[in-house]
C-alpha cells in the first residue's frame, strides 16, 4: 500500500512538474505580452499627450480667430462692392471687346482653315521627312557598312597581292627548277636511249637463261625418271646422259661444251630401249628427251678406228675424253667426230 501511495505521489509530482512547466511558460508568455502592452500604452500615452497639447493650442487659438471673423467679413463685403463696381464699369468695355473678338475670329476663320490645312500638310511633310530620315539613316548605315566592307576587301586584296607576289617568286623559282629538271630529263632520256640496247640484250639474256633453266629443270626431271627406270631395271639398255658418261680435263670444258652439242643426249643400247623411255615420259607427262641409240651408230666404228693426222699434231676432243666403258666412245665420236683443239685459227 505504501508503494502504491509512493507511486501515486510520484505520478502526482510528475503531473505537478508538468503543470508547473506549463504555468512557467504561460507566465513567461504573459510577461512578454504585458511588456508589449506596456510599450504600446506608453506610445499611446505619448500620442494622447501630443493630441491634448494640440487641442489646448487650438482651444487658445479659437477666441483669436473668432475675433478676426467680423473684421474679415467686413473686408469681404468691401471687396465684393469694389468687384461689383469694377464689373459695372468693365461691362460695356467687355461687350465691345467681345464684339471685336467675334469680328477678329470671323476674320481669322479663313486663316485658321489655312493653318489647319497647312498644319495637315506640315504633318504629312513631317511624316515624309521622318520617313526620308529613316531611309537616309538606313542608307548611311548601309554606306558605313559598305565602307567597312570595302576596307576589309582592300585588306584582303592587299593580302592577296602579297600572296600573289610570293607565288610569282615561287613560280619563277619553280620554273627555273623545272628548266633544270628538263635538262636533267633530256640527259636521262639520252642515257635511257643508250641503255635501251643494253636492256634489250639483258632481257634477251634473261629469257635465254630462263629458257635454259626451265630446259635444265625439265631435262633434270626427265633424266631422273629415266635413271630411276634404269636403277629399278624397269627398262634395260639405259646408260645415262652422255655428258655424265665421260670425263675431260677442266681446261677443255669450254671447248667440249661448244663443240659437243649432244652432251644432254640420253644414251641407250637399242631402239626398243629408246621407245620404252619415250613411252615412260609420255605416260608420266614429263616432257621430251633426245636419245642416242648406240646400235644406230655402228657406221661410225670404221672412222673411229682410223688413224687421223692433225695439223701440228693438235689433239682431237674425242681423244681427250676418258670413259669407263670403251663402247661408249662410239657415242662421243658420233657427236664430236674429228674435231680438234687448237690454240688459235692460225694453228689449224
Amino acid at each position: 500500500e505504501l508503494e502504491n501511495n509512493m507511486k501515486v505521489c510520484k505520478d502526482q509530482f510528475k503531473e505537478f512538474e508538468r503543470k508547473d512547466v506549463k504555468h512557467r511558460e504561460d507566465l513567461k508568455h504573459l510577461k512578454q505580452k504585458i511588456k508589449k502592452l506596456e510599450d504600446k500604452a506608453e506610445k499611446d500615452t505619448s500620442k494622447i499627450e501630443g493630441s491634448a497639447k494640440e487641442i489646448e493650442e487650438s482651444t487658445n487659438l479659437i477666441p483669436q480667430l473668432e475675433e478676426e471673423i467680423p473684421k474679415l467679413q467686413e473686408r469681404l463685403n468691401q471687396e465684393e462692392k469694389v468687384l461689383e463696381r469694377i464689373k459695372e464699369s468693365s461691362r460695356e468695355e467687355t461687350e465691345k471687346l467681345r464684339a471685336e473678338l467675334a469680328q477678329v475670329r470671323t476674320e481669322l476663320e479663313p486663316w485658321e482653315n489655312q493653318i489647319i490645312e497647312h498644319k495637315g500638310r506640315l504633318d504629312v511633310a513631317s511624316g515624309e521627312k521622318k520617313l526620308m530620315k529613316q531611309k537616309h539613316d538606313g542608307a548611311r548605315a548601309e554606306l558605313t557598312g559598305a565602307q567597312n566592307q570595302m576596307e576589309i576587301i582592300k585588306e584582303k586584296i592587299k593580302t592577296k597581292d602579297t600572296f600573289i607576289t610570293e607565288l610569282e617568286g615561287k613560280i619563277e623559282k619553280h620554273q627555273s627548277e623545272a628548266s633544270e629538271a628538263r635538262k636533267v630529263e633530256q640527259e636521262c632520256l639520252k642515257q635511257e636511249e643508250s641503255l635501251i640496247p643494253l636492256e634489250q640484250a639483258a632481257r634477251q639474256k634473261v629469257v635465254e637463261i630462263k629458257s635454259t633453266r626451265d630446259s635444265e629443270k625439265n631435262h633434270g626431271t626427265v633424266l631422273k625418271a629415266i635413271l630411276q627406270a634404269k636403277e629399278s631395271k624397269e627398262i634395260d639398255g639405259i646408260y645415262g646422259r652422255l655428258g655424265d658418261l665421260g670425263a675431260i680435263d677442266a681446261k677443255y670444258d669450254v671447248a667440249i661444251s661448244t663443240a659437243c652439242h649432244g652432251l644432254d643426249y640420253i644414251v641407250v643400247e637399242t631402239t626398243n630401249s629408246a621407245q620404252a623411255c619415250v613411252e615412260l615420259l609420255r605416260r608420266r607427262n614429263l616432257g621430251i628427251a633426245t636419245f642416242m641409240i648406240l646400235e644406230k651408230q655402228a657406221h661410225h666404228l670404221r672412222k673411229l678406228q682410223e688413224k687421223v693426222k692433225t695439223p701440228e699434231g693438235v689433239p682431237r676432243l674425242f681423244d681427250l675424253v676418258k670413259v669407263k666403258d670403251e663402247k661408249l666412245k662410239l657415242a662421243f665420236f658420233a657427236t664430236l667426230g674429228n674435231t680438234v683443239v687448237a690454240k688459235d685459227l692460225d694453228q689449224v
